[in-house]
């Protein structure tokens, strides 16, 4: 999922890297290749994503961790709008089939 190279995300400048996950490219291949995957794929991808983030918290200065603390609050809401609807089709999946 390193959708970003990590040479060409050192290389942006530092007012950027922000407001990197603010880009509509890079949202919609992140919702694409979420909404593709099963709930338990989604479960794992987001404990690796999660246990990148705060490794990350320990590595950065003061405003960059802000940052990166409203990059996990995103990357949480993310996911559990994502696992409810998962969980939802996957219900209704199972209700519609009895019928």
């Amino acid at each position: 999922m390193n959708l970003i190279n990590k040479k060409d995300f050192l290389s942006i400048p530092k007012k950027k890297k922000e407001n990197i996950w603010d880009d509509f490219i890079i949202q919609e291949y992140y919702s694409d290749y979420f909404n593709e995957l099963s709930s338990k794929e989604l479960d794992s991808e987001f404990q690796k994503e999660l246990s990148v983030l705060v490794k990350s918290l320990s590595k950065l200065n003061e405003s960059e961790r802000k940052a990166m603390i409203n990059i996990l609050a995103d990357v949480i809401n993310f996911y559990i709008e994502n696992k409810v609807n998962k969980e939802l089709e996957n219900s209704f999946s199972h209700i519609f089939k009895m019928f």
